[in-house]
């Protein structure tokens, strides 16, 4: 095989990702899923010794557990620029870090660099991103950097592997609980390819070779077993394994993010496009690497919608199958310089138009951040904020509820206030012990879901409602232009706008009663 020009690659990768970023530099405050959610806990991590507000409503306890890839990487770095600047600094890392995953399996399976990882571009938008998912996008793609460390190391001694993945193994764990499981999926499906290609002989190096992938995840294991973390009240998620349409979902996750329709047609012309390649003998793929791409697939597609209390399980794991697929692809002799020059044209055309793409379907977005933003003017700092969000997908404008379910983040972030509906469940950021009870994780109640006995009393069900009016001092409902009637009574209007209005709560005690029957 011949080796592309070093500065002609480098042209290639550098332009890439530049187009690739574009999305981000263009944004000024990006909104993907839970990011803003995510984003208002670094918040609370960067000012908590210097707000009261914050030091009354949350704790900062830094301990071994899972979830930690966004607050570690926020915890060591110096606030030296604002939160939102910083946020987008860690959204383009998430963007571009699929890239560099490719380029390590690249690297340790040929030990060179060839233009096929660039392809990854393609991917570095899609729907775990979409969804905000950064711990887990972070975590995996460093699970497969350090898989391709796995790899390039087949020839040391079994010890010296054993003793040097142990640290990198544990830093998986810590970063996300599932990228750690994706992780042992990877070096398990590895390791029994090869001894599939060895025949499983001699079976006691098979065996040894198992021992020393397996060694590395014990002290991991033991701190899962050994340290016990409170959790904050979450929302009931029941398990679903998913229909037809979910698993076309996971199909395609790496691929999706804005607009559906592209996204697959996209998606599609990337398989055939890579497909074609191989048979036609212009690429080649190492033997050891495309069971465990396909391995990676088959238990994406095995893997339920929900289980044990989490979403999403089954499309996170395709964005791996993407990455190490196109890790273990090269260019062969056959593939001359102008098709080779077409083809990177037409990639990075591909990746230009999509890059401008979603810049456009980002651009409204930003401005509807701009109007929480000016409505969270108007709450004092420090307060106790409930939001509600009972707007239909239809008054969002065409607006998914994938990338406005957090926007409402932006009042902690600005103001300093108690919100039940931040992310805290296995992370280094907790509530009060006094508001425990006034927290859930991560999800917003309907305006009906306040309906109580005139007591302030709910079902069990919501039990963090339960006397919201005594919790909650302000109430911000999410409305996107299809403003409610019935507004209970004790709710007082303090600013209105286009997408939610603002309200002070009155409560039971400032209120006079009398019994039904007067």
């Amino acid at each position: 095989m011949r080796r592309p020009l070093t500065a002609v690659t480098l042209l290639v990768y550098v332009t890439t990702v530049a187009i690739s970023l574009y999305p981000i530099a263009a944004t000024q405050i990006p909104s993907f899923g839970d990011y803003l959610n995510h984003l208002a806990r670094m918040h609370v991590l960067w000012n908590h010794g210097q707000s009261a507000a914050l030091q009354d409503f949350y704790d900062v306890r830094w301990r071994l557990i899972p979830y930690l890839g966004m607050d570690a990487i926020f915890g060591v770095i110096p606030p030296i620029v604002t939160i939102y600047t910083a946020g987008r600094l860690f959204l383009g890392f998430c963007v571009v870090i699929p890239i560099i995953s490719v380029l390590a399996i690249q690297y340790a399976v040929y030990r060179r660099l060839d233009i096929v990882p660039a392809a990854a571009c393609l991917v570095s938008y899609n729907y775990v991103l979409l969804w905000g998912f950064l711990n887990y996008l972070v975590g995996i793609c460093l699970a497969v950097i350090i898989f391709a460390g796995w790899i390039a190391t087949a020839h040391w001694p079994r010890w010296r592997r054993a003793i040097t993945f142990t640290l990198p193994t544990l830093a998986v764990y810590l970063a996300h609980l599932e990228a750690f499981a994706a992780y042992g999926i990877m070096i398990g499906a590895y390791e029994l390819t090869r001894a599939w290609h060895a025949g499983f002989r001699p079976a006691r190096r098979i065996a040894a070779n198992w021992g020393a992938a397996a060694v590395p995840a014990v002290p991991a294991l033991f701190v899962a077993w050994a340290i016990r973390f409170e959790e904050t009240p979450a929302s009931v998620i029941p398990a679903a394994f998913g229909d037809f349409s979910d698993k076309l979902v996971t199909v395609f996750s790496p691929f999706l993010f804005l607009d559906t329709t592209i996204d697959i047609i996209g998606g599609t012309a990337f398989v055939a496009a890579l497909y074609a390649g191989i048979r036609l003998g212009f690429l080649t793929v190492a033997h050891d690497i495309w069971p465990v791409a396909g391995t990676m697939m088959l238990v994406a597609l095995c893997t339920p919608v929900a289980w044990l209390g989490g979403w999403g399980l089954d499309f996170r794991l395709p964005i791996v199958m993407v990455v190490i697929l196109l890790g273990g692809t090269v260019s062969t002799d056959r593939m001359g310089n102008r098709l080779k020059a077409g083809v990177l044209t037409a990639l990075l055309l591909c990746n230009l138009g999509r890059a401008l793409d979603i810049t456009g379907a980002l651009a409204p977005l930003d401005v509807q951040i701009a109007v929480f933003r000016s409505v969270a003017e108007s709450i004092p700092r420090g307060e106790r904020l409930l939001i509600v969000d009972d707007a239909t997908d239809r008054a969002r404008g065409g607006l998914s509820r994938a990338t406005t379910n957090s926007m409402a983040m932006t009042f902690l972030i600005d103001r300093d206030v108690f919100v039940p509906g931040i992310i805290l469940d296995h992370t280094t950021v907790q509530p009060k012990a006094a508001l425990r009870a006034s927290s859930s994780n991560g999800d917003f109640p309907r305006i009906s879901d306040l309906a109580d006995d005139g007591r302030g009393n709910v079902g069990p069900a919501l039990g963090y409602l339960q006397g919201w009016r005594e919790k909650f001092s302000y109430l911000l409902l999410e409305h996107w232009g299809n403003r409610l009637e019935n507004i209970p009574a004790d709710l007082e209007p303090v600013v209105k706008s286009d997408v939610a209005d603002l309200y002070r709560v009155i409560p039971l005690r400032a209120r006079t009663w009398q019994s039904p029957g007067r």
